[in-house]
Parts: structure tokens; sequence; C-alpha cells
């Protein structure tokens, strides 16, 4: 959705086979396929985002949400 210089938006991310290598603390962690929404703003060439994800690996669930900003140098 936009309107005028501010824009809005929300959308799907898919991790596909994440996982964590942990180098020799641990051995490296594999997760299942992962899906989570994404939900932006951004006003002229700034925006933000926030991914609200879970990582399973059974049995344990991992919040893999994260936020971001973002700069373009174009419109």
């Amino acid at each position: 959705y936009r309107r005028g210089d501010h824009r809005f938006g929300v959308g799907l991310s898919h991790h596909l086979s994440p996982k964590i290598d942990w180098d020799w603390i641990a051995p490296t962690t594999n997760f299942d396929d992962a899906t989570g929404v994404v939900f932006e703003y951004a006003w002229k060439r700034l925006s933000f985002s926030y991914t609200d994800m879970d990582y399973e690996s059974a049995p344990n669930t991992f919040d893999a949400s994260h936020f971001s900003v973002k700069y373009t140098s174009r419109r």
C-alpha cells in the first residue's frame, strides 16, 4: 500500500533448510523449513522491516525473528 512518500507492506518469507554451524562449540544444528510473516514500512528511501519466524528442530523451537533497516539509493 502506498500513500505519498509512505509505503506499507505485508508478505511471506520462506527459509529452506536453515542450519547453524557452531564451529567447535557444538555440532551443526539443522532445522525444518520455516515460513514467517514480514511487515514493512518505508518512507522515501528508508525502510524498516520485521520478520516473525520460528525455527524448529524437534523437540526444540527457536525464535528466528529479526528487525532490519534498509536505505536504497534509488526509488
